[in-house]
């Protein structure tokens, strides 16, 4: 499986590269390369600032995941350049923000993709960012859709 994690090197990601690695992933780190003291071997860096669309898209070039994990995401906006930049690059792509992570935005659900999905609708139809989405409403969501622990 070939899988490309975002960051790859901080508090929140560094497992899930050692993890992908010791299932004999082949693995890429999308990161700026500031911390490549932290880079497991075997794993592959394409260093670019993911905040800078044009340079991410020349670092991945032609390359296709099976997945893409992205630990980077923290609002609307970076959501939608994520996906013009992965789009006919990955099969699968994992949205797992920082925030809810490290800071328990959101509760514990089943599918945090499916989860996260469902936030950035709510904060869309609300005109709001990801952070200030209305835990209520969210939690409503989340349990009609059967996606609450």
């Amino acid at each position: 499986m070939k899988v490309l994690i975002t960051g790859g090197t901080g508090v929140t990601s560094s497992g899930a590269q050692a993890e992908a690695l010791a299932r004999g992933y082949e693995l890429y780190l999308l990161n700026r390369g500031n911390s490549n003291t932290r880079v497991l071997p075997g794993a592959k860096v394409l260093s670019a600032d993911y905040t800078d669309e044009a340079a991410t898209k020349a670092a991945i070039g032609d390359l296709v995941f099976d997945a893409v994990v992205d630990f980077r995401v923290m609002n609307v906006a970076a959501l939608e350049k994520a996906v013009r930049i992965f789009s006919g690059h990955t099969k699968q792509y994992i949205f797992i923000s920082s925030g809810t992570v490290a800071y328990r935005v959101l509760p514990i659900v089943a599918n945090i993709g499916e989860a996260a999905g469902l936030a950035a609708y709510l904060s869309k139809a609300e005109s709001t960012s990801l952070a200030e989405v209305p835990m209520d409403k969210l939690h409503t969501l989340l349990e009609q859709n059967n996606l609450m622990y």
